[in-house]
């Protein structure tokens, strides 16, 4: 059948793009953890007690984006969802060098955790577009390229 090959090719364009999607919303998602215990501890003074706390903001807020991310991307679709999480990511992971306290790196860090919720419209897309025969390695090999970032 000629529409099998080209099938194929939109598949891997679009999961491609997919990947970047996701890769880019963990990367800035887990941009702070490795500059915490040199540059940013030591430029806003930070006690060890609000380095968790900032590491707590981030994954709260994913929790809770996740939450409301589900229903969101079965009403929506993937496609805009995903759109969404990565515009309202964007905005606070640009500000992250106007921070000067540990409150300001709270807030920050929380609304940047939206970031992570990124992967909850990943798997509905992924699943979407392949067939139930490789769904699961294609599910796995998009959360694993989204975790590398």
């Amino acid at each position: 059948m000629a529409w099998v090959p080209f099938y194929s090719i939109v598949e891997k364009i679009v999961s491609r793009m997919l990947y970047s999607r996701v890769f880019c919303g963990f990367l800035a998602w887990f941009a702070f953890p490795p500059l915490i215990p040199e540059a940013i501890k030591s430029d806003l003074r930070l006690t060890p007690g609000q380095i968790a706390n900032s590491n707590i903001s981030a994954l709260s807020a994913t929790l809770v984006v996740r939450l409301f991310a589900g229903p969101l991307v079965d009403r929506y679709g993937p496609r805009k969802v995903m759109a969404g999480l990565l515009i309202l990511g964007a905005i606070p992971a640009g500000l992250a060098g106007v921070i000067r306290n540990a409150r300001d790196l709270y807030i920050l860090r929380f609304f940047i955790g939206i970031l992570g919720a990124t992967f909850v419209p990943c798997q509905a897309w992924t699943s979407a577009f392949f067939d139930k025969n490789c769904v699961g390695a294609a599910n796995a090999l998009v959360g694993g390229w989204g975790n590398m970032g």
